[in-house]
């Protein structure tokens, strides 16, 4: 399966790695003040992570199902 079969994983992915790495870029290249936007930064999948779920959910859902979603579907569930 191609990337372009499966928009709303490969936006989830997307989303994930690019706030991921730039959170902890960020962190590591500026001087943040102490507190919870460092704690953040520096340890960012506490919010990186629903961020890329809830991307991923909500393209999957406005996207359109690839063209051999639905027969394979269909060939699974019959006998």
């Amino acid at each position: 399966m191609a990337a372009a079969d499966l928009p709303g994983a490969a936006a989830g992915l997307v989303v994930g790695a690019v706030t991921a790495t730039g959170a902890v870029g960020w962190s590591v290249l500026t001087d943040t003040p102490p507190g919870w936007p460092t704690v953040l930064l520096a340890q960012p999948a506490a919010w990186t992570i629903p961020l890329a779920f809830t991307t991923m959910a909500v393209v999957s859902r406005l996207s359109r199902p690839p063209d051999w979603a639905e027969h394979a579907v269909l060939r699974l569930h019959s006998p």
